[in-house]
């Protein structure tokens, strides 16, 4: 097939960039509760101890968005070169 097709026309199957596995998609998935507890049991031991209450809210919350963005990139960066292809189920 040449280079530039992303559809095959006599199965119908699709060209997927990017595809990520289901154990990478379930590792992601931990690695971002792991995150996600970590930074909360900061918040939970810092916070009461603190003397400036605002500064470690604003850490938690930048804690919490780095615990979605930083694996979501981490894989989509990782299998960006994967490619498969994918039939619709009739």
């Amino acid at each position: 097939m040449p280079a530039n097709v992303t559809h095959c026309y006599n199965c119908k199957a699709t060209m997927i960039k990017g595809y990520m596995d289901r154990s990478s998609r379930k590792r992601r998935r931990w690695i971002t509760v792991l995150l996600l507890i970590f930074s909360s049991l900061f918040f939970y031991y810092i916070y009461p101890t603190s003397n400036r209450p605002s500064f470690v809210l604003n850490i938690f919350l930048v804690a919490i968005v780095v615990s979605f963005v930083l694996p979501y990139t981490y894989y989509k960066v990782k299998t960006k070169d994967h490619i498969i292809w994918k039939r619709k189920k009739l």
